[in-house]
């Protein structure tokens, strides 16, 4: 996942297209007039945590707004029955790091969730583990990609 994203990070120059340590406190979408043919906007309210630690508060209009807080955000794993029972490792997608990291090779593993995150780390460990099993709430389809 790194390399995909340090790879998108340099092909659409997102430096300078990113603003970090910024927190978004407000965002709203701006309906454009009826029968206008135009697309809605959003408005966005920031603060962002400069250097010297001030602050600067932003008031801006976009086009589109990407909310990006998946498996790197907050890790949390929810209480379900037998989970203090269990003798084996556990740990949450968000510490995930690489089969090997984690001494997955040749283990039998169940993958709960079927989330980008739990699709993703099935994939990656489909090869190198002994089984993979995954466990979701209801049915999906999950389908191979048929592009590169």
């Amino acid at each position: 996942i790194f390399k995909y994203l340090k790879e998108n990070w340099e092909v659409y120059d997102l430096p300078k297209r990113t603003r970090l340590n910024t927190e978004v406190t407000w965002i709203t979408p701006i309906d454009p007039p009826k029968g206008s043919g135009e697309k809605a906007r959003y408005r966005v309210i920031s603060e962002t945590t400069n250097p010297d630690g001030s602050k600067t508060k932003r008031d801006e209009i976009f086009d589109a707004v990407m909310v990006s807080s998946g498996r790197h955000h907050q890790v949390w794993v929810p209480p379900f029955w037998g989970k203090d029972d269990f003798k084996g490792k556990m740990f949450h997608s968000g510490v995930y790091k690489y089969p090997e990291f984690h001494d997955l090779k040749d283990k039998v593993v169940a993958v709960i969730g079927s989330g980008n995150s739990g699709i993703d780390i099935s994939t990656e460990l489909g090869p190198v583990a002994k089984q993979v099993h995954m466990t979701t709430r209801r049915g999906d389809m999950v389908c191979r990609r048929t592009w590169s």
